[in-house]
């Protein structure tokens, strides 16, 4: 039973992987918000870079770099997670294909 749902898994996951629809599961697990946070931040700092240029803008933009920064440094955060994840998984695929071919 076990071994049957881990099948299913790296199945799933395999079918994932070649059919590039790794994003959409990204999105359900937190990304999409993070993503839209960096790009709504790039917005708001090209709208108040045009439409006022004192002084108290400028602070505001400084905060959506910041923002934005953060918000990078989470994303690549994220991305080394998914490495190793996906690093991890594709071990596991090898072993149970392995165990598939001796059975």
């Amino acid at each position: 039973m076990e071994i049957e749902m881990k099948r299913q898994r790296i199945r799933k996951l395999g079918q994932l992987w070649k059919n590039k629809e790794l994003l959409g599961e990204l999105k359900m697990a937190g990304l999409k918000k993070i993503l839209y946070s960096v790009h709504v931040n790039k917005d708001v700092e090209k709208v108040f870079i045009k439409e006022r240029k004192d002084i108290k803008s400028r602070g505001y933009v400084e905060k959506s770099r910041d923002k934005e920064r953060a918000g990078i440094e989470e994303l690549e955060q994220v991305k080394e997670n998914l490495k190793f994840e996906i690093q991890t998984l594709k071990a596991e695929i090898r072993v149970y294909e392995e165990l598939i071919k001796k059975n």
